[in-house]
């Protein structure tokens, strides 16, 4: 077979050629280059755009446009030649070398070829970007699920949220509260346009979904919102409360919800009030970063301010439980550990530890199973000192901290105490006389005069309902002070009070309606109305009554377990007027805990007096005189309490002396007593009885005789264990057979006088 020695395998020649092609058409140059520069602008941009806030979409459009202008440079340097009398169409080197119209043809042809391919090519990567653009425009932000908007060509230019607000629920019956939703509706509609950057669906838009069955989500499709706000408005005489939910559109998801109430004077001021409050808390939920911009705001911290309002509102719907106290504390210490300098949170934390230390102490509350009570109540007590200096350093004049410096939640103070917190409340008064936290513990404070020597309790009784009614005015559903004004009423038996406060609870804390103490007075009060009908007229019909109304008390919850000493003080008092010294000696030694509070000491006190009187009357000295060193051990305890509830510890104390032989004590510990308290006679003849009963008779009579109402003898009578002494005496005997009321009852338990019974039956 004959072979040209000198030619070349076609393959081979026709590779070798196209590879001389690219190279002198400096193809291989070009991409060589661009590759270099392409590489230097992308990671030029991945550096430098989250610096200048650049947002992502930004870099992948030139990632994108740098990857499709690689063919096009190719192609365009294929194509065209750069030489110096400008640029011109590239000629294949055949084509330069050959003559003849055929081959010009060729490779015009094919320059042609080769600009279709180009424009093609342009026009694929043009229309690739405008699908890109397309596409990511259409796409929810992925941090929020939001649009972002941009300018004509494409570029963003800054979030556009929208929102819509649906009409207002009327829940009243009255045709012109819906007139007042639709006023509030369109008030928040004006309020949150003029917000920037938010969209708001007109309010005529919004009307036409008034009855729709769509979904919250299907209406946020329709109209393109990333927002939906729908609420109610309730009406009740002339309080209003209107309940208001944010949904996010995109996944029907409850972002937040809050009730906002008021005192309706003024329709269109308490409907102005009400839209404008509505609308500055969607701004902050929607545009978290205004936080401090707006007026009145107390942090900077979005999430601080956040725990600080829902502790505030768990507050107003929940009112004071265990569960709910501890929730807000958490609340506000993480609030507090957010922002450092928010000093309404320090303060409010503040009087919640001052909250948590008197229900531990009274009622046991928030001692987990194993704790040590001592060491809770210390941690406690520390943070609340804490919590105080913290306020107080970052702003003193600040009304939450001087509340803070006010309420401690303690019934056991000084004079000068009292004093102090009654200016403190009085200033908070004067500079912020709409705070009804600050009217509801004024209230609080002049009831908790009532253990003064000889208490104006009717003219205490009527300041504390006007300072507890101020508050119901002001914060008309706050649950913790409409529960708490509630019982206060309910103990002193105002039953239009406690009919009206108790409806309102249920509505604002449903669960409260299966507590059937709070809709009746209580038996704190049912049993003093029966205890003074009893010292009127000496009828013994009322023990049986005043006995079933304590077991029915005890039924129906009023004597929980935290309540147990005064239950037991109830049960002592109607075992002594039965005459059941039995049972009242087992009360008698049941555990107290003395460091408690006021009310186990005192009956601590007043228990075992009594007790030692019985043991007496038996014969059985030994007892009582285990039971006198008893009370004698807690001498330091009792001398560290108010002088002004010593009385009953005085009272034990003396007496305890007396069984135990050391009259001259006895003596000086009456003396003492009636000398600096000025407490009112009929404990201080008690007193005197144990060791001095001709003293003790005389100043009974010379201050009975000063006094219209004659009742001490009354009382002395039911409570005739606590004054054996004093009512043996034969002018006592004398007097009670002259005035005939107790004969009977007293010749039944107190054997001086069973001989009256006798005589009488004779």
């Amino acid at each position: 077979m004959d072979s040209d020695p000198n030619s070349k395998a076609p393959s081979t020649e026709s590779s070798e050629g196209f590879w001389q092609e690219l190279r002198r058409r400096k193809v291989i140059r070009v991409a060589t280059v661009y590759a270099f520069v392409g590489w230097v602008i992308i990671q030029v941009a991945a550096t430098t755009f989250p610096s200048f806030g650049i947002p992502d979409w930004a870099f992948r459009f030139v990632t994108l446009l740098v990857l499709l202008g690689l063919p096009v440079a190719l192609i365009l340097a294929w194509a065209l030649e750069l030489t110096p009398e400008g640029i011109k169409v590239a000629q294949s080197q055949e084509g330069e070398n050959d003559a003849g119209g055929d081959t010009t043809t060729v490779a015009k042809k094919q320059n042609w070829h080769t600009y279709a391919f180009g424009a093609l090519l342009l026009l694929l990567t043009i229309g690739a970007l405008a699908v890109f653009f397309n596409i990511l425009s259409d796409t929810p932000n992925t941090a929020n699920g939001q649009p972002e908007a941009r300018n004509d060509v494409g570029v963003e230019t800054q979030v556009v949220e929208s929102i819509a607000v649906m009409p207002l629920v009327n829940m009243s019956s009255l045709e012109e509260n819906a007139y007042f939703a639709g006023g509030i509706h369109e008030d928040v509609l004006t309020n949150l346009s003029r917000i920037k950057d938010l969209q708001v669906i007109s309010r005529t838009s919004m009307l036409r979904y008034a009855t729709s069955e769509k979904s919250l989500r299907e209406i946020g499709t329709e109209l393109g919102v990333d927002y939906i706000v729908e609420g109610s408005v309730r009406r009740i005489g002339n309080h209003v409360r209107v309940t208001i939910q944010l949904i996010n559109a995109h996944n029907d998801v409850h972002l937040w919800a809050n009730n906002f109430e008021r005192e309706l004077v003024d329709v269109f001021a308490t409907q102005s009030e009400l839209a404008k409050e509505i609308s500055d808390s969607l701004h902050l939920e929607i545009q978290p970063e205004s936080v401090g911009t707006l007026e009145g705001m107390p942090t900077s911290s979005v999430k601080a301010y956040d725990l600080y309002i829902k502790s505030e509102s768990l507050e107003k719907t929940e009112g004071e439980t265990e569960e709910s106290v501890v929730q807000r504390r958490k609340m506000l210490e993480e609030a507090v550990t957010e922002d450092p300098d928010f000093v309404e949170a320090w303060a409010v934390l503040k009087r919640l530890y001052d909250l948590q230390l008197s229900r531990l102490r009274g009622r046991n509350w928030y001692i987990g199973e194993g704790e040590n009570k001592e060491a809770v109540a210390a941690d406690i007590r520390v943070r609340s000192e804490r919590a105080l200096a913290k306020a107080i350093a970052l702003d003193p004049d600040n009304v939450e901290t001087l509340l803070a410096r006010a309420v401690d939640h303690k019934r056991d103070r000084t004079d000068e105490r009292r004093q102090e917190q009654k200016a403190l409340l009085d200033q908070i008064i004067t500079v912020a006389p709409e705070n009804a936290k600050a009217w509801y513990h004024l209230g609080y404070w002049y009831t908790h005069l009532d253990d003064l020597p000889n208490p104006d309790e009717e003219a205490l009784t009527r300041d504390a309902a006007a300072a507890f009614e101020e508050a119901l005015r002001l914060d008309p559903f706050n649950a913790r002070i409409v529960k708490a004004v509630l019982i206060w009423y309910r103990d002193r038996g105002f039953e239009e009070d406690v009919a009206r406060l108790s409806e309102r609870i249920n509505q604002i804390v449903p669960e409260t309606s299966a507590d059937r103490r709070l809709a009746r007075v209580s038996w704190h009060f049912l049993g003093n109305q029966i205890e003074s009908a009893f010292l009127e007229t000496a009828d013994e019909s009322f023990i049986e009554e005043y006995k079933q109304g304590l077991q029915e008390a005890i039924d129906s919850g009023d004597y929980a377990e935290s309540s147990y000493i005064l239950r037991r003080w109830h049960e002592a008092r109607l075992s002594m007027w039965e005459g059941d010294t039995d049972r009242f000696i087992e009360l008698s030694r049941m555990p107290f805990d003395l460091k408690e509070g006021r009310y186990h000491a005192i009956f601590f006190a007043l228990l075992k007096d009594a007790s030692m009187r019985i043991f007496t009357d038996r014969g059985d000295i030994d007892e009582a005189r285990h039971v006198a060193q008893t009370i004698l051990e807690q001498e330091e305890l009792f001398r560290a309490r108010d002088k002004n509830e010593c009385v009953c510890y005085l009272g034990a104390l003396a007496h305890a002396n007396a069984v135990l032989g050391d009259e001259a004590k006895a003596l000086q510990l009456t003396q003492e007593l009636i000398a600096e308290t000025g407490w009112t006679p009929v404990q201080e003849f008690r007193m005197l009885g144990h060791v001095d009963a001709e003293q003790a008779v005389e100043a009974a009579f010379a201050n009975f005789e000063k006094i219209e109402n004659k009742n001490g003898f009354d009382l002395i009578a039911t409570e005739y264990l606590l004054y054996s002494e004093f009512i043996a005496h034969p002018r006592v005997q004398a007097y009670y057979v002259e005035e005939g009321k107790w004969i009977d009852f007293l010749a039944e338990r107190v054997p001086e006088y069973a001989k009256y019974k006798r005589k009488a039956q004779n």
